[in-house]
């Protein structure tokens, strides 16, 4: 089910992007091909692995069988501590699985799922910032707050908001990485022909041409272990959901900076459709 609403999505989003008529057939095939290889890519791994320590605990529990006076107080304690490292691998494992999908969800959500209202856009932004702020603190990494734009919008908050989470958790994770000290900037700003501006900007590591080329890419991602879905997600909210446009630029050494062009009103979501009678 969540590779058939994927597929839909993706569509949607190449529509607002070339404003042409639904692809033909051929390509949703084709797309359906390409999200089948790429779900297979993020889920199959965690859950092979879940289900190799799942199957390697379970004979631990016929040890356990065994009667009381056949296991020495060590012994117990070597088979508890075998049975919560597997179990919590396992764990880890279908919680990142778990992570695909939910976030994949967010995007084939009908509109109604997120509700539109009249918000001020600085005042996002700021509460976004102290949001993620004790992170920032924990670490090595700054952030700085350029609230300008000065503008309401009326559309969904919820939307912007989660992108803008995913956008500055990004910059951490893959734009800063490892590095010993880093600054990143959250600002607003008037933008071109009456709307606004909202980047995220590192100072970290950057992205070649061709990976940058390829940063919207869905499940692409040059990081090992990563899902490959954070931007991908982040361009089909901004397009779907707030009716904007999202662009990237980033240098090798010189960091990369994300940026949304968004209307002051989102696109009204389509009305709710009457089920057809049985």
């Amino acid at each position: 089910m969540a590779g058939l609403i994927v597929v839909g999505l993706v569509i949607d989003s190449r529509r607002h992007q070339r404003q042409a008529p639904d692809p033909p057939r051929s390509e949703r095939i084709e797309v359906l091909g390409t999200l089948a290889v790429g779900l297979n890519q993020a889920l199959a791994p965690g859950l092979a692995n879940a289900l190799t320590l799942v199957s390697a605990v379970r004979p631990l529990a016929a040890t356990l069988r065994q009667p009381p006076d056949a296991l020495t107080p060590w012994a117990l304690s070597g088979l508890a501590d075998r049975m919560d490292a597997g179990l919590g691998a396992a764990c880890h494992a279908l919680d990142q699985a778990g992570h695909v999908l939910e976030r994949l969800r967010d995007i084939g959500a009908t509109p109604h799922a997120f509700p539109s209202r009249l918000f001020d856009l600085d005042e996002l932004v700021l509460a976004v910032a102290e949001m993620v702020r004790p992170r920032f603190r924990a670490g090595p990494f700054q952030l700085n707050v350029e609230a300008g734009a000065r503008a309401h919008l009326e559309g969904p908050p919820d939307v912007l908001r989660q992108i803008l989470e995913e956008l500055l958790d990004n910059a951490v994770r893959h734009g800063l990485g490892e590095r010993p000290l880093g600054e990143v900037v959250l600002r607003s700003a008037p933008g071109p022909g009456g709307t606004v501006v909202v980047s995220v900007a590192d100072d970290g590591a950057g992205m070649p041409p061709d990976v940058e080329a390829r940063a919207f890419e869905p499940f692409f991602s040059t990081q090992p272990g990563a899902l490959g879905v954070g931007l991908c997600v982040v361009e089909a909210l901004t397009l779907q959901r707030l009716g904007g446009r999202v662009a990237v630029v980033s240098s090798p050494g010189e960091g990369t900076r994300v940026t949304l062009t968004l209307p002051r009103r989102a696109p009204e979501a389509d009305p709710p459709r009457n089920k057809e009678p049985a």
